[in-house]
């Protein structure tokens, strides 16, 4: 019996997967699964790689308290409209990315440990003014986003706002943030 080599990249991506579950099969540093049919990631709960690729499936939901153990998570082009409580907050991850999926709003209950975080190209209609998140990117561009609070809990480095539906800057603004990005939107009004 020789040892199992753990491989550099497990890809089994444009195939009619509708489900993945670890039982010691992806002990890889690059799984990519994606353009499948996978609905249901329950599976991979304790999946250890470096990134973890899962877009362009069929996945609606994150599981409660759902944390892979990978630093780059690609969940884009799925129909995810909810995160459960709990999932990615046992570990910091790098980059989670739910780009075009169905998401409408961000739980202000939920409480990820994430550095670079993208929801562009949802239907995301606010952030919650008690969102509590610390990261160093979080990205809403081409959302729904209406109007803006004063954000106590929300911090981070930049803060992607492009192509939303902003119309004003409220005159107590205020948010911990050291580059928001606003172009494209619809503003009329920036209190001086």
């Amino acid at each position: 019996n020789y040892p199992r080599a753990k491989s550099i990249k497990k890809a089994v991506y444009q195939n009619y997967l509708t489900q993945l579950d670890n039982n010691g099969r992806f002990d890889s540093s690059f799984v990519e699964a994606f353009s499948n049919h996978i609905k249901d990631i329950n599976g991979l709960e304790n999946i250890q790689c470096i990134s973890l690729k899962l877009s362009f499936n069929e996945i609606v939901e994150i599981p409660e308290n759902w944390n892979p153990k990978c630093d780059v998570i690609h969940l884009d082009e799925n129909h995810i409209t909810k995160i459960g409580q709990g999932s990615f907050s046992n570990k910091y991850y790098h980059f989670v990315n739910f780009y075009n999926n169905n998401m409408k709003t961000l739980d202000p209950l939920w409480k990820p440990t994430i550095r670079e975080l993208t929801f562009c190209h949802n239907e995301i209609t606010n952030i919650p003014i008690d969102f509590d998140l610390t990261c160093y990117y979080l990205g809403l561009a081409f959302n729904k986003i209406k109007q803006l609070h004063n954000f106590t809990k929300l911090k981070c480095y930049k803060l992607d706002l492009f192509k939303n539906l902003i119309t004003e800057i409220p005159n107590d603004f205020y948010i911990n943030c050291k580059h928001i990005e606003l172009s494209s939107n619809n503003i009329s009004y920036i209190p001086s």
